[in-house]
């Protein structure tokens, strides 16, 4: 059964014992050093660290670290590129949208990622919403580079179920109570969920995400 990267991502956090965890895709290479220079980072703002992104073309232009976009008409929690140079060596940015990206030991409880995403979609929104939530940062380093092979189709299959299924388990976690009930189930994902999803979104396990979820933030819903 493909459950996803969610899951082994914190099952690699899991059994480690470094100062801190690079997450990479499989299609992916870095210049060296990158990844030494990103933890160093990491570990000493205590923060979520990506270096510049490009693809393997020899036109491809690089890639700044990525804004967070709420969207209005597809699964709300998405981000952008910033795709003109960064002013600085370090810039502080609020969304991640690929790998690779450097998260400490020290923080990753705090945004570590649910065992409850399945499939593809929402992994990167998850960590960047509970970095807002927590008021953990997500750092740029300027100068690294790590390639990239940015497919124009999946080898596998995606649905918008799923992916529907992953953005509403990341509101469920996210935010409270009342902001579920009232403003995200009925306006944004009550029509795209299935009866059985909904009924996910109330069982133990994901109520209890939520409420461990909700000792740690420190910012309000609004």
């Amino acid at each position: 059964e493909r459950n996803g990267v969610a899951i082994s991502r914190d099952e690699a956090a899991s059994i480690n014992h470094a100062a801190s965890y690079c997450f990479f895709d499989g299609h992916q290479r870095v210049t060296p050093e990158c990844i030494n220079d990103c933890a160093r980072l990491a570990v000493n703002e205590k923060s979520i660290v990506c270096p510049d992104v490009r693809d393997f073309d020899e036109d491809a232009k690089p890639l700044y670290g990525a804004y967070f976009v709420l969207r209005q008409d597809a699964p709300p929690f998405g981000a952008e590129w910033y795709r003109r140079p960064a002013s600085s060596k370090v810039t502080t940015i609020n969304s991640l949208r690929a790998p690779p990206y450097v998260i400490p030991a020290s923080i990753y409880p705090k945004v570590r990622w649910s065992r409850l995403l399945r499939g593809w979609g929402g992994s990167e929104a998850s960590v960047s919403l509970k970095a807002f939530f927590t008021n953990t940062p997500i750092l740029h380093l300027h100068g690294p580079m790590a390639y990239h092979k940015f497919k124009k189709k999946f080898h596998y299959d995606v649905t918008w179920d799923e992916i529907w299924r992953n953005h509403a388990l990341i509101a469920r976690i996210c935010f409270s109570e009342a902001t579920w009930y009232e403003y995200w189930l009925p306006e944004v994902f009550q029509e795209h969920l299935s009866g059985e999803t909904r009924q996910e979104m109330d069982s133990i396990a994901v109520k209890a995400e939520h409420l461990e979820f909700q000792q740690l933030k420190v910012r309000p819903d609004h």
